[in-house]
């Protein structure tokens, strides 16, 4: 690296990604001495210390995008330097950086917005609460992706300020923030109908009316609500036939010759382990999603069954765990679903052809016989009844 520091002194992009035998004072010639750096891919370095990564807070102030996943001895102070001094950046990700709290978001100055952040990824900053996140939004007010999974601490104060990126955002992940609740995502629904990519997975205390008014939005491509327990068929259903806005087809006088609702935009949906799901209401969802690509539904007990396991991903071991159909397995999950319905139609059709069939027989006799009369009652002895319903139950049976 010191060698690099002397030899590459326009170098713009670094990947030294696992690389853990690299050393601070390394890492800081290279900051003192590439100043035009833009990329720095450092996750996984987890010997890396708070004065390396402040050295290029000080020294590059071009960085575009900065990786400091799993660098867990990481602080406050380089997260606030790289956030205050960096011109132009547009990408932090921070996961697993353990020690991180408030006071990274909380100190940077007053009155002054980083327009040009769009994603930053704070999972498993567990020290978080509403307040960095109240922070956070006002001063990056044009964030596009937010990851605040396993960041346990937050409520519905922080959904109810992300709420406030309005069109901007574009991508969330709260999984396992298990105190949010169906007020807040309905808000957040009302103020960013851009959303294209949900998670709520673990977020237990949800229920029907959030997923109902999730389903609404009209650029939905992905969801996820794992172990969202609450949820029911009335969820898997609203997903499925959600209204999109209506497309308009304008003539060349300006006049609208036609218009229409396009299908469903959900390509993939997580379901694994919402336990009150039926089969019906998935092969629904199936039918009436015809652009996806991906469906898991590991745990749910209307799919523990041999028959379906041929069109899940994965090993034959692993299919007896998981639950997960992708890309051509949904498409032949669909056909196959389709054709037991089909025949289920058929066997219901046939018992009502034969009971309708039984009614008419029993009123044509009736009128044929007229009123029943004493003189037309003819004894039968019970017993051979019985005996002869028991056979007819034994050779249905075997």
């Amino acid at each position: 690296m010191n060698a690099l520091a002397e030899s590459c002194r326009r170098l713009q992009g670094l990947n030294i990604s696992s690389c853990t035998k690299i050393s601070n004072e390394s890492m800081i010639k290279v900051a003192e001495n590439c100043k035009y750096i833009k990329r720095l891919k450092l996750n996984d370095c987890e010997q890396l210390e708070d004065n390396a990564i402040l050295a290029f807070a000080d020294n590059c102030p071009n960085i575009l995008e900065i990786d400091l996943h799993q660098c867990r001895q990481i602080g406050n102070d380089p997260v606030t330097a790289l956030v205050k001094n960096g011109q132009s950046l547009r990408e932090l990700r921070l996961a697993n950086c353990e020690l991180i709290s408030d006071p990274a978001f909380l100190n940077l100055p007053p009155n002054k917005t980083y327009e040009h952040l769009r994603i930053l990824d704070l999972t498993s900053c567990a020290r978080l609460t509403d307040h960095a996140i109240e922070r956070i939004i006002d001063v990056a007010p044009r964030l596009r992706n937010l990851v605040f999974a396993k960041c346990r601490n937050l409520t519905d104060l922080a959904v109810n300020a992300i709420a406030k990126l309005g069109k901007n955002l574009h991508y969330l992940h709260l999984g396992h923030c298990g105190q949010i609740t169906d007020n807040a995502v309905v808000k957040l629904v009302q103020s960013c109908n851009r959303i294209r990519y949900i998670d709520l997975g673990c977020c237990t205390h949800l229920t029907d009316l959030s997923v109902t008014k999730l389903a609404g939005l009209p650029k939905l491509r992905r969801i996820g609500l794992v172990k969202c327990s609450n949820i029911t068929d009335e969820s898997v259903y609203a997903l499925a036939h959600a209204q999109r806005p209506r497309h308009r087809v304008i003539g060349q006088d300006g006049q609208e010759i036609t218009s229409y609702y396009p299908g469903s935009s959900l390509e993939r949906v997580h379901l694994s382990y919402c336990t009150n799901l039926t089969l019906k209401s998935v092969v629904v969802l199936l039918n009436q999603c015809h652009k996806l690509t991906h469906l898991s539904l590991t745990g749910v007990q209307a799919f523990l069954r041999n028959d379906l396991e041929a069109f899940c991903q994965f090993t034959e071991h692993q299919r007896n765990v998981f639950c997960v159909f992708s890309g051509i397995g949904v498409s032949r999950l669909r056909d196959h679903l389709n054709q037991y319905e089909h025949a289920a139609m058929r066997d219901e059709d046939d018992d009502d052809f034969d009971r309708q069939t039984m009614e008419g027989d029993d009123q044509n006799m009736t009128g044929m016989m007229g009123p029943l009369h004493p003189m037309n009652i003819v004894n039968v002895d019970d017993d051979e009844d019985a005996d002869g319903d028991e056979e007819l139950e034994d050779g249905e049976g075997s």
